[in-house]
Order: C-alpha cells, then sequence, then structure tokens
C-alpha cells in the first residue's frame, strides 16, 4: 500500500497538468469503451471521422448482374415484396447493414443525406435481415426516412455478402460499379458527380 502511494505521488510529481489531464481522458475514453451502453455511440462516432469516399471504377470489364441476382426478393416496411429486376433500368445503390454494426450506423447520417437528394433519381435499397419492430425503433430514433427493405430470399450469387456494410452500385445496364466493404461517406462531391454522369447515361 505504501509502494503504492510513493508511486502515485512520484506521478502527480513528475508530469505536467497537461500531461495528467491527457492521462485522464484516455483513461475515461477507455473505461467509456468498455462499457456496453458507451461502446457502441463511441465506437460509430469513431468511424465517422474516418470514414472516406467511395471509389467508381471506370473500366470495361466490370462484372454484371445475373438473372439469379434479379430474382433476390425483398419486402418493404408496407409489406410489398420486390425484385431486383423491379429496378431495373435504374441506378441501384444496395446496401446491406444492421442496426446492431457500428460502420452501418456511423455511413446512415451520410446515406440518409444522400436519398434527400438522390431518391428520386435513383434506387436506393438498404437491405437489413432483422426484425421490423428493431429496424423501425431505430429508425425512429434517429429520424431516418430511408427505403429500408428485409431480405426475404437467400442472397444471390453476386451479393454473398461477409460482413456489413456492404454496397454495390449498380449501373442501368445492370454492371457492378463498386463494390464496398465498411462505412463510407457516401454523400461526398465527387461520388455525387458520379452518380449524375450514371444517371445521365
Amino acid at each position: 500500500m505504501i509502494k503504492l502511494k510513493d508511486r502515485i505521488k512520484k506521478y502527480f510529481k513528475n508530469k505536467s497538468r497537461w500531461k495528467i489531464a491527457g492521462d485522464l481522458i484516455f483513461y475515461i475514453f477507455i473505461i467509456l469503451l468498455i462499457i456496453p451502453a458507451t461502446r457502441k455511440p463511441i465506437s460509430t462516432s469513431l468511424i465517422r471521422l474516418t470514414m472516406l469516399k467511395p471509389r467508381v471504377e471506370n473500366n470495361e470489364n466490370l462484372p454484371s448482374i445475373t438473372e439469379l441476382d434479379k430474382d433476390f426478393l425483398i419486402e418493404d416496411l408496407g409489406d410489398n415484396t420486390y425484385k431486383l429486376e423491379n429496378f431495373e433500368n435504374e441506378v441501384i445503390l444496395l446496401n446491406f447493414w444492421a442496426t446492431w454494426c457500428p460502420p452501418c450506423r456511423a455511413e446512415m447520417p451520410a446515406l440518409q443525406k444522400l436519398y434527400n437528394e438522390y431518391g428520386d433519381k435513383i434506387a436506393m435499397i438498404l437491405v437489413t435481415s432483422e426484425e421490423e419492430k428493431v429496424v423501425l425503433n431505430y429508425l425512429n430514433e434517429f429520424n431516418y426516412n430511408l427505403p429500408v427493405y428485409f431480405q426475404r430470399s437467400t442472397l444471390p450469387p453476386s451479393f454473398q455478402v461477409r460482413s456489413i456494410p456492404t454496397t454495390f452500385l449498380i449501373d442501368k445496364n445492370g454492371n457492378i460499379i463498386t463494390e464496398k466493404k465498411g462505412a463510407a461517406n457516401w454523400n461526398s462531391g465527387s461520388f455525387k458527380s458520379q452518380l449524375d454522369q450514371l444517371i445521365k447515361q
């Protein structure tokens, strides 16, 4: 016990106030990451700070969605069912996500802003396999009005995602322009200018 007191005295004697404050902030941060109630919002905020803009490929050898992919069945919040083929001849942003996933939560504000601006120009399809009640609670909590769909068939060959979020950008011809694993800033100016080009095609 005496040794511990000596160590504490030595610590405060050898460190400036700024370094002590910095150490305290660091330890508080670590404690907050350990507590389940604060871990998710902190990790979400950290991911949001480091998100990059997605990159769109511009080459001629892009993969295309198949007939099996077009049969992928989804259901909206109004219990209406769709196949991916219902969105043919549209630019599609297909996002696989979940409410419990910090990277998914981190990119949601950017997706909401993109939807506010491009919701009538492209098909945004945010697919989850969670229960409807859980998803509705999440959307209401953060005032999101995103086009959410529920997975109602097995994932087709082109969309065998192993991690979420994973987002596919598909052009009007069914070419997969982008496959982005992890959170991204979908509302970036460069991405929107690339979207504009795809919409014009």
